[in-house]
């Protein structure tokens, strides 16, 4: 027998709802049709969702009657948004919400494919969390049905060890990292809302990354509460340096540096110390108490972070808020025992981290009174990282402050 491809175009949930199915599969059902309540088009769209699911389960079902070499593979165009994400019905790049660009993509093999095909079957589930987009899905088909062409890439097929993730873009947004982070209505509409606009007691809890110039510090007072700098104390000249290694120094001091804004009394400042040594932390202390009283700064209101145990017993009892350091290879289970006996032995309450290790100190360090995160790969003034800015602050009590990053000439 010849091998035979047979494409089905379905019409899916195409257009108006209610003409995509059968009376028989009118499961859903409300009382009336409103403008002020869409739930009867939520039914209709869940209706034609049924129907198109009884019609895909058909197809699948005639095939495994035949007891063929077979597969089917199924998928969608698109998405629609029925008042799940926007307050709307419809699809379009305009808007760009999560269900109207997340699609079902469904395979199905016979008996005799996966016996043929053993070694691509037996990784198929090790697939299922790959991030694909149907642009590459002519070179999928290419691999399940064994067709040989000089334009396939195999490195674009889901279906092969070699395939290759790339970002997802949808009109110039980022789909994993920007649509998708806005999950429903609710959510949809906060974001629409500009960082200026927040209230105080959301707006106090926000920070600026990673704010080592005088230009950007001078646009950050503006505003937000607070700012994270890198420090660095020199020792031959008894001075903090502003920078993040590995850059070249610019010969900014954390004198100058404070000293470029009028006032700072009520401002939060996260300081970053970098390459601590024991030898200087009596020194770097009598500086930064220098520096706090020429620019009436408050020490509770002075973030100092580090990993060294004794630097945060040394600055936390004198007034600062000395923040443990929780590096990315130090937040596993296995290290609880040893960050609990430090947090102890030193009277730390204070714990900052990436904002991906939340649910570690969540789960393991109910001691911690404050925590401090940081997540500057969200940008306050883009939509859709506002939408998880707000989720991850309102998902603990205990989050003092979360850096995120503010666009700016003046970065370094």
């Amino acid at each position: 027998m010849k091998k035979k491809i047979i494409v089905i175009h379905l019409l899916g949930t195409h257009g108006k709802y209610r003409e995509r199915y059968p009376t028989s599969f009118m499961k859903f059902t409300s009382s009336k049709r409103s403008n002020n309540d869409w739930a009867w088009m939520v039914n209709e769209y869940d209706n034609a969702v049924l129907y198109h699911d009884y019609l895909v389960s058909t197809i699948i079902n005639k095939v495994k009657k035949e007891g063929m070499l077979s597969s089917v593979l199924y998928f969608s165009d698109h998405g629609d948004d029925v008042f799940e994400v926007g307050d709307f019905a419809l699809h379009t790049e305009k808007l760009a919400t999560f269900p109207m660009f997340s699609i079902p993509f469904i395979l199905w093999l016979s008996p005799e494919y996966k016996k043929e095909n053993s070694e691509m079957v037996n990784h198929l589930n090790t697939y299922l969390d790959r991030r694909y987009m149907t642009d590459d899905v002519i070179h999928s088909i290419f691999d399940l049905l064994h067709i040989q062409s000089s334009s396939y890439n195999e490195r674009r097929s889901i279906f092969n060890t070699h395939f290759l993730q790339k970002k997802r873009k949808i009109s110039g947004l980022d789909f994993d990292d920007e649509i998708s982070l806005i999950r429903d209505l609710e959510e949809y509409q906060q974001s629409e809302i500009e960082f200026d606009d927040y209230g105080a007691p959301l707006k106090q809890r926000i920070w600026v990354h990673r704010v080592n110039s005088t230009g950007m510090l001078q646009q950050s007072v503006k505003r937000f509460a607070g700012v994270e700098l890198d420090v660095q104390y020199i020792r031959s000249e008894n001075t903090f340096e502003v920078n993040h290694p590995p850059k070249p120094f610019i010969n900014l001091s954390l004198d100058e540096y404070l000293g470029s804004v009028n006032d700072l009394s009520q401002f939060w400042i996260w300081l970053d110390f970098k390459k601590v040594d024991s030898a200087d932390i009596q020194a770097s202390l009598s500086k930064l108490n220098n520096l706090v009283e020429k620019y009436h700064l408050s020490r509770h209101r002075i973030v100092t972070e580090s990993k060294n145990p004794t630097f945060l017993k040394i600055f936390n009892a004198n007034g600062y808020m000395a923040s443990y350091y929780l590096e990315d290879r130090t937040a596993n289970v296995s290290n609880i025992g040893a960050i609990k006996k430090m947090i102890d032995e030193n009277g730390i309450n204070t714990a900052s981290a990436h904002a991906d290790h939340l649910n570690f100190i969540q789960q393991n360090l109910p001691e911690i009174k404050n925590i401090l995160l940081w997540a500057p790969e969200l940008n306050i003034d883009n939509k859709y990282h506002r939408a998880k800015i707000r989720r991850l602050l309102s998902s603990e009590e205990r989050i003092l402050a979360l850096l995120v990053h503010m666009d700016s000439a003046y970065y370094r």
